[in-house]
């Protein structure tokens, strides 16, 4: 993504998003029905699109620069998509002058038009890009309608958002806890030295695990997983993380020699 999109005010090596940051890998945007594109947090703890903030006239960033955290407070919900029939989020109108079109601005970047210099966006029908090309009338009637530009219109293309990829860090942050049965046995043979507790470390496990259930509070862990087939798919999952930090590791030394 484009440093200034996102408010990125340093470049760094390692930079993450907000959404790895906290392993929201499925973080859903509250103002649209699309789980795609790059996610700010809100200022109740909740996630919105950069691009539905910048849109919409009842929300903002707290601060401009760094664009987070999303400001709620005078925010409204309004329902009635043109292109989908969901009531989620909220809605924004065609900037035309009388026009009742209302879409999500996720579900209207392939099909309308965005000019992210001016914050205006059109409906398919009022599109000014499509509506000059067969209108060639006088300028103060082609005009009609259209609110006059403060800046100098930089339009988006029609595409729709990309869905976040995966990447090492995710992976490595969901690689959760795994009682193997190599792990178990190194525990019972280099730490407690004695072949006879394997059981009772088992015990110890299953113990935490069901007292944890009970309580039903949130942990710093996530639950155990028992079994060989656990196990061998958790250890698969391991090896796989360390082979791709160590390839990266050598794509790093071999473009800084």
């Amino acid at each position: 993504m484009h440093q200034d999109c996102y408010g990125i005010q340093e470049i760094v090596d390692f930079w993450i998003c907000r959404g790895c940051i906290y392993h929201k890998q499925l973080a859903a945007c509250m103002f649209c029905s699309s789980l795609k594109g790059c996610l700010k947090q809100t200022s109740d703890n909740q996630w919105g699109h950069v691009l539905c903030v910048e849109f919409n006239k009842t929300l903002s960033f707290a601060h401009p620069v760094s664009k987070e955290p999303i400001d709620v407070e005078y925010y409204i919900k309004r329902e009635g998509c043109m292109f989908c029939a969901s009531i989620y989020g909220t809605v924004i109108e065609c900037t035309y002058f009388m026009c009742s079109r209302k879409y999500h601005v996720t579900c209207a970047l392939e099909k309308c038009y965005f000019d992210m210099s001016n914050k205006l966006s059109y409906c398919d029908e009022h599109d000014p890009l499509e509506k000059w090309k067969c209108n060639m009338k006088a300028l103060s009637l082609r005009q009609f309608g259209y609110k006059r530009l403060s800046n100098r219109p930089r339009i988006r293309k029609k595409k729709p958002e990309v869905q976040p990829s995966r990447t090492l860090f995710m992976n490595i942050c969901n690689l959760f806890p795994c009682v193997t049965p190599q792990m178990l046995e190194r525990i019972v043979v280099n730490d407690i030295c004695d072949t006879e507790a394997k059981h009772d470390v088992m015990n110890i496990c299953e113990y935490w695990e069901s007292k944890r259930r009970q309580k039903d509070t949130m942990i710093t862990l996530q639950d155990w997983y028992f079994g060989n087939t656990a196990g061998e798919a958790w250890y698969k999952k391991k090896c796989k993380c360390v082979d791709d930090v160590q390839q990266k590791l050598c794509r790093i030394r071999e473009s800084n020699p």
